[in-house]
């Protein structure tokens, strides 16, 4: 597996953004960049995405994917 881990001390997330985020709904404020990068990983097998967010601590965001061979 290959597994990218962002972190940020920012504002975190609301928990009602983070649900959206989790459910694929788009919202004005996210944009596409999410959504896009979560169906991208729907074309991998055992590929996720997760997010941890605190309001006021940050979030971190974890993508993982198989290392494809050939």
């Amino acid at each position: 597996m290959v597994i990218f881990q962002l972190i940020d001390n920012g504002i975190g997330i609301s928990s009602e953004l983070l649900r959206q985020i989790q459910n694929g709904e788009k919202t004005a404020s996210q944009g596409i960049g999410i959504l896009n990068i979560s169906k991208r990983l729907k074309k991998f097998d055992n590929a996720t995405i997760h997010f941890d967010s605190h309001e006021n601590k940050g979030t971190t965001v974890e993508i993982r994917f198989p290392i494809i061979t050939l």
